[in-house]
């Protein structure tokens, strides 16, 4: 309660100087006859992370965690930049009602859906369009992970393999890592817009693909658009961990069971199938280059895994809570 009675005061008078709130006349002011008003606003803007740093380093030192903080600042966000109050319409025969807002005569074009250059400007598109409320650091370490994965690829070729694990990831992680319901959308719209794609066509992609594979079987599976597309980009496909947890959850939907070959591993029965595994197998029939395969692999036997959320299990949850600290692969 405390640390959501200081960071409010201390948002509340922000938003007291926020440019919104001034005059027009002094903000548009020009070198150098600026006014002293809009210099005092941008003096005290400067120094505000250092006074949030302040309060912020005092909390911390009476006992309040990183958790307390983040959901006390989110709860101090939404008091100092309330939404507009809702209308609700009076009973019919007060004359005293006041009249319906109006309905906003202008809409706002979308802004266009752009591949980013760079893993900066993925991250500035995705803030630039995040509605929610505060970002939790375990969201943040997602983010970055998720982003990384799909920005750093210089020819990235989209795919309803992709779509199944880019949005089995972001099912799994967000659920547990978001405040609200409300935040995993705002998430989910705003990741996809930075990434340059549309959320509701990849979750639509995703899920079409899905129900397709659980009535086929392998070979069905291989004849379909979706693979021929695979084989056709198979040489200039970049490895992806999106794609490549798509790849293995079809595996397992038409039944594939052992993604890895037993034979010379460490602890196997000397009876071991010689059977390479349906990773080595599907990516040799896809054409997908060794690279793929051998980073593909690795993966599946360190899955990622984010402080504070769980690791991934290549399934459609989250296996267990993550022990693994920051630093070491596989581990955010």
């Amino acid at each position: 309660m405390v640390a959501l009675v200081w960071l409010a005061l201390v948002l509340h008078r922000a938003a007291a100087f926020a440019p919104h709130s001034l005059p027009s006349t002094m903000l548009t002011c020009r070198v150098p006859q600026r006014s002293l008003l809009c210099a005092s606003f941008e003096s005290r803007m400067v120094r505000m992370p250092i006074r949030l740093g302040l309060l912020i380093n005092d909390l911390k030192e009476e006992g309040a965690s990183k958790e307390m903080l983040e959901e006390a600042f989110a709860k101090a966000m939404a008091t100092a930049f309330p939404g507009p109050e809702s209308y609700v319409p009076a009973a019919p025969d007060d004359p005293d009602a006041p009249d319906a807002p109006d309905a906003p005569s202008v809409s706002v074009a979308p802004a266009p859906l752009e591949r980013p250059a760079t893993v900066s400007a993925a991250h500035a598109a995705f803030h630039g369009a995040y509605t929610g409320t505060v970002i939790k650091s375990v969201t943040q370490k997602f983010l970055n992970f998720i982003i990384e994965d799909c920005a750093t690829i210089y020819r990235f070729n989209y795919n309803r393999v992709y779509a199944l694990g880019f949005a089995t990831l972001c099912d799994a992680f967000l659920a547990t890592s978001c405040f609200s319901e409300a935040d995993v959308q705002a998430t989910k719209k705003a990741l996809c817009f930075g990434l340059g794609m549309e959320a509701s066509a990849v979750w639509a992609d995703a899920a079409e693909l899905s129900l397709l594979a659980q009535g086929m079987c392998k070979a069905d599976l291989f004849e379909s658009a979706d693979f021929a597309q695979l084989r056709a980009e198979a040489k200039r496909t970049k490895y992806s961990y999106a794609l490549g947890v798509g790849l293995v959850l079809l595996m397992r939907a038409v039944g594939e069971t052992a993604l890895q070959s037993m034979s010379g591993t460490y602890g196997a029965p000397a009876t071991a199938s010689t059977d390479d595994g349906a990773i080595q197998r599907w990516c040799a029939e896809l054409g997908l280059t060794p690279v793929f395969v051998k980073r593909l692999s690795a993966d599946t036997e360190r899955p990622i895994s984010i402080d504070g959320a769980g690791r991934f299990s290549f399934e459609r949850t989250l296996e267990e809570e993550s022990l693994v600290s920051i630093g070491i692969e596989g581990s955010f």
